[in-house]
Order: C-alpha cells, then structure tokens, then sequence
C-alpha cells in the first residue's frame, strides 16, 4: 500500500492555509483540514 510522506514544508502550508481561512470562517477552516487529514489517511 502507498504512503504518503508529508514534508515539514507540506505541513507548515496546511497550517498557513488553516489560518488563513480560520479569519474569514472558523468552521470552513476546521472542515478543510480535516478533509485533507482524511483524504491523506492522517489520524
């Protein structure tokens, strides 16, 4: 089975996108991570 391998970098833009979102709508930024967590198999 494949894995996927996130980077420092990979991690510090889903941050980034995360609180760039978080200003406009909290609830937005919430979903969006957790549909990448899950897309990507992050527990």
């Amino acid at each position: 089975m494949s894995q996927v391998v996130w980077t420092e970098a990979a991690l510090a833009d889903i941050q980034r996108h995360y609180e760039t979102l978080a200003l406009m709508e909290a609830e937005v930024a919430l979903r969006a991570v957790r549909a990448i967590r899950t897309a990507t198999g992050i527990v």
